[in-house]
């Protein structure tokens, strides 16, 4: 009885006050830890990476720390892994893009003539086996051997 008349002289006001000052600040933080979260999603995958590697070349830092500094290492680590990374990318861009504009001009001009498949397609049963979405049975286009 002694605990419903304490509760009973608290003015309501005083208790959703109360309520606000706990529940309002846990929100907010709540509300910030989730943005934070979704503001680092997009650089997991690189993180992921990130430690692979570290884990895969440690042993040849700590090789090269033995006769330089570890900076040197790092670095030396780093412009080798970046080089490649980028020189077949690099070569892959360029080869691609040379072959743009051939491959447009004979799409414009109506000549652009897709090779046959390789001979050893035939072998590949699996393929010849596959079957539209429609349920009818693709033709065999590759020559049998």
């Amino acid at each position: 009885m002694m605990l419903l008349k304490a509760i009973d002289d608290v003015p309501a006001t005083r208790v959703v006050g109360r309520l606000v000052d706990i529940v309002l600040p846990l929100f907010l933080l709540a509300l910030l830890i989730a943005l934070c979260v979704q503001l680092l999603v997009p650089f997991v995958g690189l993180l992921v990476w990130t430690t692979i590697l570290v884990i895969c070349f440690q042993p040849v830092h700590q090789r090269l720390i033995r006769g330089m500094k570890p900076r040197w290492s790092a670095t030396i680590i780093g412009v080798l892994l970046t080089a490649l990374l980028l020189v077949p990318t690099a070569i892959a861009a360029i080869s691609a893009a040379s072959n743009v504009p051939k491959l447009a001009a004979s799409v414009q001009q109506g000549t652009l003539q897709v090779p046959p498949p390789p001979a050893g397609l035939a072998s590949l049963h699996w393929l010849a086996k596959r079957r539209t979405p429609h349920g009818a049975r693709l033709r065999r286009t590759c020559p049998s051997s």
